[in-house]
């Protein structure tokens, strides 16, 4: 009786091993009578990949504007106020944690050319031939963000005063206008696989 056991196993971790095997040829040939004869074929491919991103950030905007609080008074003729105003623009924008894992070239992910085969086998004989492919792969990310704003904005055109004037009093103010933009671009993740 023969026996024959024929065994390739290829392993490996990293992206660049998900190229894997070109080619890879295992079998049973020319076997003896009444013989048992095995041959298999493993392929084995592992990535793993781990994106880790903390991001914090603390925003602290205090701002003022003023054209108020005066004072037209106790004048022996008109007492007159005219304030010019105030415009505030604040804007902030946050932008962090972006993850992006671009895989390219994976093909079949590393079958290639795998040929496994019985050929001129003898009479009576138990001929095993099988293909064992796995293929892992792993991607990890991790994304924190901590952000705190504290936008503190005062804009003021008023208390003003014309009063106690032997005359006319008279007050006019400006506008007063507040405008707050923030926007928060955080924790982006793109993972891309390709051919």
């Amino acid at each position: 009786m023969k026996k024959m056991l024929a065994t390739v196993a290829i392993a490996g971790s990293g992206v660049a091993l998900l190229a894997g095997v070109t080619f890879a040829s295992v079998g049973n040939d020319h076997t003896g009578y009444n013989s048992d004869n095995n041959a298999s074929l493993k392929v084995e491919n592992e990535a793993s990949i781990t994106n880790s991103n903390h991001y914090s950030v603390d925003n602290d905007i205090f701002g003022k504007a003023n054209t108020g609080d005066n004072r037209a008074e106790k004048n022996t003729g008109d007492g007159s106020v005219d304030t010019g105003s105030t415009d505030f623009n604040v804007s902030v924008t946050n932008e962090g944690n972006s993850a992006t894992t671009n895989l390219s070239g994976l093909g079949d992910m590393g079958t290639g050319n795998m040929s496994v085969t019985n050929s001129t086998t003898g009479a009576d004989s138990n001929n095993n031939a099988w293909v064992k492919l796995e293929n892992e792969l792993k991607v990890y990310n991790h994304n924190y963000a901590n952000v705190d704003n504290n936008i503190k904005l005062y804009s003021n055109t008023g208390d003003n005063k014309a009063s106690f004037n032997t005359g006319d009093g008279s007050v006019s103010t400006g506008d007063s206008s507040a405008t707050i933009t923030l926007e928060n671009n955080l924790n982006t993740i793109n993972t891309t696989l390709g051919q």
